[in-house]
């Protein structure tokens, strides 16, 4: 299977959206150890949490959903304010081919702050498909963006990209993109930077300028990456940022301002 940046470089914004949608986000097996382990202690809820692995990257084919669901459902009904029982109903019902359960047990983890819940359940929304849950599921993303998630960030970008769920913005894209570069660890910022560089020139020129005056620094108004006022400005923020003084408006400098001001609205 390709990755998603070699996909980005093949076929855009477009087809990334789509990779992501249906691409499990984690990618290591599931302790099955653990699980027998934890079911002999005789917890119902830490055999819950081994069987679905919330909080360990584990792949929805490794889980076992004949012991995870009943031994999460019974977790979930005794506990039900734990997200993490939630999020792992979730993940076993998604891995059972139970969408509406598998969204139902996200909602309610991504509602008690789940921040991997809201992503999967946007996940979800979008791959459902509509303009309600398109929308529903920018918000999630964007509680999950502002709390760190930098794939959520990474998505809301194509989404602004695409005009999907959100209108179309290159500049709010190239925002979002940013600041997923300057958060996401290398799988997410090597996508990042792809959609990044694919947006034209005059976008992510508007964009530093406004995470520059965001970031308190005057960019001028002209629409030119040479202006003495707008280089200046660069470099100021540079020096105070402790990075290279060069002037030049990269995507790097991008990623730095980005993480520097608060996530776009």
């Amino acid at each position: 299977m390709k990755s998603l940046h070699a996909i980005a470089h093949a076929a855009g914004s477009a087809v990334v959206l789509a990779a992501m949608l249906y691409m499990p986000a984690a990618v290591a097996p599931v302790a099955g150890m653990a699980l027998a382990a934890d079911m002999a202690a005789g917890s119902t809820a830490e055999a819950c949490l081994a069987a679905a692995a919330p909080d360990r990257v584990a792949a929805l084919l490794d889980i076992r959903p004949e012991l995870a669901l009943p031994l999460c459902r019974a977790a979930t009904a005794e506990s039900p304010a734990d997200p993490r029982l939630a999020h792992a109903l979730a993940r076993a019902s998604a891995r059972a081919g139970d969408t509406d359960q598998a969204m139902a047990a996200y909602r309610r983890a991504a509602a008690q702050g789940d921040v991997v819940a809201q992503y999967e359940l946007a996940r979800l929304l979008l791959a459902g498909g509509g303009a309600a849950a398109e929308a529903q599921a920018v918000t999630w993303l964007q509680m999950a963006a502002a709390a760190g998630a930098a794939d959520a960030g990474l998505m809301l970008g194509v989404l602004h990209r695409t005009g999907r769920g959100v209108p179309a913005d290159d500049g709010l894209a190239a925002r979002w993109l940013a600041l997923a570069l300057a958060r996401g660890d290398r799988r997410v910022a090597d996508q990042a930077r792809s959609a990044l560089v694919a947006i034209a020139w005059p976008e992510r020129l508007a964009a530093g300028q406004a995470l520059l005056r965001a970031a308190g620094y005057d960019p001028g108004l002209l629409s030119d990456d040479k202006s003495p006022v707008l280089v200046a400005a660069i470099r100021r923020f540079q020096s105070d940022a402790g990075i290279a003084s060069d002037g030049l408006l990269t995507e790097a400098l991008l990623a730095a301002l980005a993480d520097h001001v608060a996530p776009p609205p």
